[in-house]
This record gives C-alpha cells, structure tokens and sequence, in this order.
C-alpha cells in the first residue's frame, strides 16, 4: 500500500474511532469567488480568493478529503477515495448540514441540472443524488470507473482498470456505447464533438507519454500525441488545449487541429489537478503542497501559494450574481 493511502487509511480510523461529531469552521462571504484546494494528506481544504490570490482560510476537517464538489453556490460535498461518507457544508457559516452514505469511496463527482453523479470503482457502478440528498440510481458502467465528464446529454465515465469508456445517455440513464481508452486513464476533453483525447499514468514502468486520440463515431483510436510524461487533466484555452503532465511537472498549449505543442512551461511538483477562472489558471503541486497562478491569457507564471499537504484536487466557484 503507498504512503498516500496509508496515511489516508489511518486518518479514516481515526475519525471512526472519535466519533467525527460535526464540525464548524471559518464562514466564508458568499460575494467571494474562490479556488476551493483539496489537501489529501492532512485532510484539509484551503480556500483562496480568485481575485485576490490571498488564502482566506483553511479547514482541518475530521474526516478524508479527496474531492469537492458545488452542490449550489453556498453548498459544498466533500468526497474521498477512502470514505463511503460524503459531507455538505455551508460556506458561509462553515457548518456542517449533513452527511450522505454510498457504498463505498469516490474518485470523481460531477452535477448536472439538479443531479449529482458519483463514481463508485469497487462496485463498477455510478451512484446519483438529488441536490437534497436523495440517492437515485446506479448505473452499470466498465472496471473501476475513476473520472466523469459531461457533454450535451452524454456522460463519459473513464474507467481505470478497463481501458474503456463508459457513455450514459442523459435522457434515459442507460448505457448507450462503449470507447476504448488507454490504460488507467484520469482525463479526457471532447475536441470539435468528434474526436476524444484522453490522458493518464500508465501503468508500473510502461508510463504513458502520449494523448490518446479516438475517433467517436468509429470507436476507435487514430492518433496520438506527444506530452511526456503523464499527461492527466486538460483544459479548453482560446483555439487551443492547456495539457498538464504531472510526470514532467509540465504545462503544454497543443493545437487541436494540427496536433502540435505551441508552448511548453514548467509547473510544480507532482501537479495532478487544475483549474481555470476567466483570467487565471491555477495548478495544484501534489508533492510542492503549493498551487501555481497563472495569467490564463498569456500562461505565464504569476505567483506560488503554499496550501495544505498534498493537494490534489481543485474547484472554482465563480462571484455571486446580484439582481
């Protein structure tokens, strides 16, 4: 068992053993726009204001912290790959409201519309919520399904251990295809609703260099692009794709259309997760317990936050809108 999920199963005792009554932390104002760090090894969550850049406050929560998710501007979940339990809280008060039950620990959760989906990999099943709490469904999906992402009505469910894809139709919530993939696959992004690239670690020494590229309508893969090493998340940016391997501490701009890399710079260390706001891109340095601001524009560095230890997942909630 790694460091990681040791340090994470102890935690998780812990917190069983005492109870993990509910907790109260620093309220944050609704009119901030935040970057919301996920810190995994000590189980914390540092809350920076997107303007501002400064760290408003941290919470040292009792409980495993893997994940987050807006379940509405005010609303926070917490998830964790270790936890069957999901925890809500209101920002503002740093309250928490209540706690929800699954079958096992989450790797990913997204929402759409009013429902929330969770990736359940010890079960090969994807697990909704209503907004209030209600659990929903299962859907059957591939091995081990690790990361979720959205497009119009389908949902895409990487599966970790498979090498496959897992597409939900929306409307129905059945499984309508099955892609191929690569071996434990983190990320994807759609290029132009055609095309799939698709990103991740590899396995043991045959570690992954390159972008996957998979042909949609045919159900296969036809490319592959260079970005050593690791490439595990992507972004949209302008015309082009912002690709993150955390293998080379690397960020890449890569062309959709020509497939070429058009810039190329160094991030921090051990980087798993980004994120972006309108003007700034931050990426999350797993073994540098840092997060890196970029100005989203031109990519280039602007300043380095030192967060909690090993943050590993990043969410952004926009300014509240005012009548």
């Amino acid at each position: 068992m790694s460091t990681f999920f040791k340090r994470l199963f102890v935690f998780a005792t812990l917190c069983v053993l005492s109870g993990c009554n509910p907790s109260t932390f620093d309220g944050i104002s609704e009119d901030h726009s935040l970057v919301i760090v996920s810190n995994a090894f000590d189980s914390s969550i540092s809350f920076i204001d997107g303007k501002t850049h400064s760290t408003l406050t941290t919470w040292d929560t009792p409980h495993p912290v893997t994940g987050t998710l807006l379940v509405d501007h005010d609303r926070l979940l917490t998830y964790s790959t270790t936890s069957s339990m999901l925890y809500v809280y209101e920002l503002s008060s740093g309250t928490q409201l209540e706690t929800w039950e699954v079958n096992s620990g989450i790797d990913d959760a997204i929402i759409i519309g009013d429902t929330i989906y969770l990736t359940q990999r010890d079960q090969n099943i994807i697990t909704t919520f209503s907004t209030n709490g209600e659990r929903l469904r299962e859907i059957a999906v591939g091995n081990s399904p690790q990361h979720l992402y959205s497009s119009g009505d389908e949902l895409y469910v990487l599966n970790y251990e498979e090498a496959t894809i897992s597409v939900i139709d929306l409307e129905t919530l059945t499984l309508s295809r099955t892609l191929p993939s690569i071996d434990r696959a983190t990320d994807m992004i759609l290029i132009d609703e055609t095309l799939a690239w698709v990103g991740g670690h590899g396995r043991g020494t045959d570690i992954t260099n390159y972008v996957e590229v998979i042909a949609i309508d045919e159900e296969e893969s036809m490319n592959q692009i260079y970005a050593p090493t690791m490439p595990v998340a992507f972004l949209p940016h302008t015309d082009e794709v912002l690709v993150l391997s955390h293998g080379s501490n690397q960020l890449r701009l890569i062309n959709p259309h020509t497939n070429e890399v058009s810039y190329t710079t160094d991030t921090v260390a051990n980087p798993f997760s980004m994120a972006a706001t309108d003007s700034y891109l931050f990426v999350a340095g797993y073994d540098s317990n840092t997060v890196e601001i970029f100005d989203l524009d031109t990519v280039s560095s602007l300043t380095t936050l030192t967060v909690g230890e090993g943050p590993i997942h990043l969410t952004i909630r926009e300014e509240a809108s005012h009548p």
